[in-house]
């Protein structure tokens, strides 16, 4: 498991944080994504990828490049992040 916890500076808020992700090829890999904000200003991703088998059968590389495409879409997601307001008197 990884997982990565950002800090937002002073009065930055986060936009909405990507769904949770569960993509599982039966005896070929599992993995999970989950992003949540722990408290005000801080979002944990914790993710899990697990490969089931050393060796990919040819029956089943079709199956298992189209869920590491879908791995690497979830990868890919972003949080958008709005910056702190500006400070008055600067």
């Amino acid at each position: 498991d990884t997982t990565v916890v950002w800090t937002l500076p002073d009065g930055a808020e986060a936009g909405p944080l990507p769904r949770d992700v569960d993509i599982e090829a039966p005896g070929l890999l599992l993995y999970r994504q989950r992003s949540r904000e722990i408290e005000d200003g801080v979002i944990e991703v914790t993710r899990h990828f697990e490969l089931l088998t050393r060796r990919i059968a040819r029956e089943d590389y079709a199956t298992f490049r189209r869920v590491l495409r879908d791995v690497k879409l979830a990868e890919t997601r972003t949080v958008s992040v709005a910056p702190p307001p500006p400070h008055e008197g600067r």
